[in-house]
């Protein structure tokens, strides 16, 4: 059985968080070396997320009642952690339920080095329940919803668990959980071991290949975690060459052409600002680049110090009606603030959700397709009597 170590959170050639990227684009792993890492509010923050829900958790498996008062930033944490903590210890609650056997593991060291070249990760929560294997990710994020299904880096350390108790335990199931708390969103998939398996060696030569830096380059919406996407000339030649001026009507945009120009916008849009990005940073570098320079953007006024702006208001004589307004909660604040179930009792006449502007998406979309004209067939009141 491999060792089971707590894990420090190492960075992989083929990482993976980052494996659809590679699984997708095979030389984008090796290309992606030649950047440095950088921390983001965004990954320093849901660092700080994983080291509060670990600490909580480990607290609770001790029996013991947390001590630790977090202040400021960390309270915010906290706060917004708070939710998965609780799906954890409610997880666990199920699964001893079932089997009076499960055990918990938090922030292991995941090996799946036999389908992936020195691959490995961490888990942050593992539930062993007797022929079921249980992996919990959390994700802290909130600009991007994601989801269990067909989730490759949740796949990898399911296998990675594997290689870690499958002596110990005759698993025959793999579930594999997202939890996002941000996003009041969970999601999961089940796979038997099998399955789990077969896909783990079908993966390995595409592994392989991406670990050798081979392969074509294949920009696309998996791009946009890419440290190289603002000077990939790949990935620039996807975001230029939109239309074929062979097909159809040379001057204009045919109905037919605009499907695949939707599709690519949402990596064209973050391409132009990788390439901003990545243009800045080369100027603030040195780099001289033709017809532009560097110049002092624009900002806004800003206070020094809020209390020190009301003292001296105070100070000057100036009422509070002056100085604040006084505006309502947002409903996501005041549901939060009231409590899901005070909320429901209290405003729940009160609240209303109207319908969203008609917008594109894909075919594979879960809603159903809007139609204007029954829109508008079903907007029209009929008096009685006709």
């Amino acid at each position: 059985m491999t060792e089971i170590k707590h894990a420090s959170r190492g960075h992989a050639v083929l990482s993976a968080s980052g494996a659809k990227r590679w699984m997708s684009c095979t030389p984008s792993a090796r290309l992606e070396e030649r950047f440095p890492s950088t921390d983001t509010v965004y990954s320093l923050e849901g660092t700080r997320a994983h080291e509060i829900a670990e600490q909580q958790l480990r607290t609770f498996l001790e029996g013991k009642k947390s001590k630790v008062k977090y202040e400021g930033d960390d309270l915010r944490i906290y706060d917004e952690v708070l939710p998965y903590i609780e799906r954890i210890k409610e997880l666990y609650a199920e699964c001893k339920k079932r089997s009076e056997s499960t055990v918990m593991f938090l922030e292991t060291r995941l090996d799946f080095s036999n389908y992936v070249p020195d691959g490995f990760g961490t888990g942050d929560v593992i539930l062993l329940e007797d022929d079921t294997l249980h992996i919990i990710d959390l994700k802290f994020g909130k600009g991007v919803r994601v989801d269990a299904e067909n989730n490759p880096q949740l796949r990898l350390y399911g296998l990675g668990a594997i290689n870690a108790f499958d002596d110990l335990y005759d698993f025959k199931n793999v579930v594999m959980h997202i939890e996002q708390p941000r996003l009041n969103h969970s999601s999961e998939e089940v796979l038997a071991k099998e399955e789990l398996l077969k896909w783990g060696d079908d993966l390995k030569p595409i592994a392989q290949e991406a670990y050798n830096g081979d392969g074509k380059f294949n920009p696309g919406e998996h791009c946009k975690f890419c440290k190289a996407s603002g000077c990939c000339k790949a990935l620039a030649d996807y975001s230029l060459e939109v239309i074929d001026e062979s097909i159809l009507d040379p001057q204009l945009i045919n109905p037919v052409e605009l499907g695949p120009i939707l599709e690519r916008i949402p990596t064209i849009e973050h391409w132009l600002k990788a390439v901003k990005e990545y243009s800045i940073n080369q100027a603030l570098a040195g780099e001289y680049i033709p017809g532009w320079k560097l110049v002092e953007g624009r900002s806004l006024r800003k206070y020094t110090n809020d209390v020190d702006v009301i003292n001296a208001l105070h100070k000057a004589g100036y009422e509070d009606a002056l100085i604040f307004e006084k505006k309502l909660y947002g409903i996501s604040t005041m549901e939060k603030n009231l409590g899901k179930k005070k909320f429901g009792e209290v405003l729940g006449d009160y609240i209303y959700k109207p319908e969203g502007a008609p917008t594109l998406a894909p075919e594979s979309d879960k809603r159903p397709e809007f139609k204007p004209q029954q829109a508008l067939i079903d907007s029209i009141e009929v008096p009685e009597g006709i």
